[in-house]
């Protein structure tokens, strides 16, 4: 038997489905099992055939639905939501003088509302958990200072870093809104519209996939082609023996002999930034840094207090004291004497460096290490 799979709207788009399941029919394809997003047709002869969408609801949690049998008193046959536990059902006829008629409207602006206060329920569900979150995170690496994780900066220092990934967190949360707001309006016209004539209810002219739609996937698409140029884009190696371009290293700072552990070079590129990560470590000291050659200079100077917000060890503007660094348009150093912050043009570093010994520098000494840093670019 032959088959065929059709995207369907949501279950707040009654009158399309039940116009798409009508239009099928027409061209010999009847309904024979809805799922979630795709409904499936078995071939037969093109026929008139038309379908009632119909919702049920359990009057408490985990209730089993009870069967509606208005519309099998009334002639219509029921095709799928045969199951006690389905919350649809979609009933079919081939006779257009019992199609005409609208069978129990009061039911169906019973269900819609049901539906309409079951997307409220879940409206509600979703942004709590989403300020639930935002809350949780707040409270991540607060220290005696009383600073900690700001929300908003951490969020832009994402978004320069994994430009595509942040484009598609930014746009699935404002198409969820849109797409909640665009249900809720819609299954309230709905029901005035079933207040208004509920037993003339005509099909829409045709079935076609919205606008909307067309849009969601266009972007989709792009972002994730954007994403997949990004990743394919990621180099790491090993970082070698002689000096590259575009970074520091400990030799900078006067510290030879073999590299321990784990060091690397990472160089990635997003539509905000080429970045270029590494860390090393010799003999007991270290240094892990990230190099961000943005667009503009403009860009650079903010940025630079974006790195501050979101420190490892000084996690405020505060906590950096400003030196005036020959070469550089900017130069910090944190107060616990581990991380630093140089501007230049569009370029922004910024490092964690330990010296041998652990000790931490005074000024002088913070000063001399953001002018070797700067010496270097």
């Amino acid at each position: 038997m032959k088959k065929r799979y059709v995207l369907h709207r949501g279950d707040y788009g009654i009158r399309e489905n039940e116009a798409l399941y009508h239009q099928m029919a027409k061209k010999g394809w009847l309904l024979d099992k809805r799922g979630k997003h795709i409904s499936r047709f078995r071939k037969d002869e093109p026929q008139e055939r038309f379908y009632r969408i119909v919702l049920r609801k359990p009057t408490r949690w985990n209730e089993k639905l009870k069967p509606v049998e208005t519309f099998e008193n009334e002639g219509w046959e029921l095709v799928e939501g045969k199951a006690s536990t389905d919350r649809l059902q979609i009933y079919s006829t081939d006779d257009e003088a019992i199609a005409q008629k609208m069978v129990g409207p009061e039911l169906t602006i019973k269900s819609v509302r049901a539906l309409r206060k079951s997307y409220l329920i879940e409206i509600f569900f979703v942004f709590s958990m989403f300020l639930l979150q935002v809350w949780l995170l707040s409270l991540i690496g607060k220290g005696d200072n009383g600073t900690g994780f700001s929300f908003i900066p951490e969020m832009l220092l994402f978004f320069v870093e994994h430009t595509a990934f942040g484009l598609l967190f930014g746009f699935l949360t404002l198409w969820v809104m849109i797409r909640y707001l665009y249900i809720l309006i819609y299954l309230t016209r709905f029901i005035f519209k079933l207040k208004d004539k509920p037993n003339t209810m005509p099909y829409p002219p045709r079935y076609r996939i919205s606008f909307g739609s067309v849009i969601y996937m266009l972007t989709i698409m792009t972002i994730l082609f954007i994403g997949a140029v990004e990743i394919v884009g990621t180099v790491e190696y090993e970082m070698p023996e002689q000096r590259e371009s575009g970074y520091l290293i400990l030799k900078d700072f006067s510290h030879e002999g073999e590299r321990e552990s784990l060091y690397y070079v990472r160089r990635w590129r997003t539509l905000l930034a080429n970045i270029t990560e590494t860390q090393e470590s010799i003999d007991g000291a270290w240094l892990n840094q990230k190099v961000y050659e943005l667009q503009s200079k403009d860009f650079a100077l903010q940025f630079s207090e974006i790195l501050m917000k979101t420190a490892t060890f000084d996690r405020s503007v505060s906590s950096f004291e400003s030196y005036s660094v020959e070469g550089t348009d900017r130069a910090y150093a944190g107060k616990m004497g581990l991380e630093y912050i140089l501007v230049k043009d569009s370029t922004v570093i910024k490092f964690i460096y330990a010296g041998k010994g652990g000790n931490v520098p005074n000024n002088d000494e913070a000063k001399s290490i953001l002018e070797i840093a700067a010496a270097k670019f």
